[in-house]
């Protein structure tokens, strides 16, 4: 079972407890947090990846203000390792790092996936990264 407790440090702003999210199995997990302009909601995004190939099998998401977690399509059927990187969120969209030097980008009002490239001259990940 996982719990998140959203809060801004920077006002106090602390919102309700989002329900558990509870999941079977042995998955590793990565999450995202992120604004959704278009219903004016911020959402929190949970990765479900299968333990050994790192494949994403779930993705779920949840709407602050709302009373469940709802499963969304998830990032295309390939194995993308997300082991040490939790999602960043920059120009409507959670951004992670995978270790395949991709950006795999949800954008937050449409809920769907794109591959980005990395930028030109970065070939390596940063050791923390490894």
């Amino acid at each position: 079972m996982l719990c998140f407790m959203p809060c801004n440090p920077a006002t106090g702003l602390r919102f309700n407890k989002i329900p558990p999210l509870i999941h079977a199995g042995f998955f590793s997990l990565n999450y995202g947090f992120g604004y959704d302009i278009s219903c004016d909601t911020y959402k929190v995004v949970v990765l479900l990846n299968e333990p050994l190939d790192q494949r994403v099998c779930k993705t779920m998401v949840h709407c602050i203000g709302e009373s469940c977690w709802r499963e969304i399509l998830s990032i295309p059927d390939s194995p993308i390792d997300f082991r040490h990187s939790n999602g960043l969120f920059v120009g409507g969209c959670v951004n992670w790092l995978a270790r395949q030097l991709v950006i795999i980008s949800l954008d937050m009002r449409q809920e769907t996936y794109r591959l980005l490239s990395l930028p030109e001259g970065i070939s390596e990940l940063p050791r923390a990264q490894i």
